[in-house]
């Protein structure tokens, strides 16, 4: 049995399906990884959701900007579908940038 949640036609009610990418927990300005390599698997997420049925993608607790655009250009550019983008950031003092 399909599950209606992912197929449209089997849906009760109208309803919006996000699905939600995270962060990858490395630093691009670190180099622990490339743009490339990131924006990569920003994209090969996004294309598996977007065969699942979702009808839209949330890019959710991100606190790098540099990781977020990546993320939110390759879920446009390569799914079409509408993107969301949620932030978890804290107030820095010295003791948590290690100063």
């Amino acid at each position: 049995m399909k599950p209606p949640l992912l197929y449209p036609e089997l849906r009760q009610e109208p309803i919006i399906l996000f699905r939600s990418i995270g962060p990858t927990g490395v630093l691009l300005m670190m180099g622990d990884v490339s743009e490339e390599t990131l924006y990569d698997g920003f994209r090969i997420q996004a294309e598996a959701l977007k065969r699942g049925g979702v009808d839209a993608i949330c890019i959710e607790t991100m606190s790098a900007l540099d990781e977020a655009c990546l993320a939110i250009r390759a879920a446009r550019t390569f799914t079409g579908l509408e993107v969301v983008c949620t932030f978890t950031l804290r107030k820095l003092s010295p003791a948590n940038i290690g100063l």
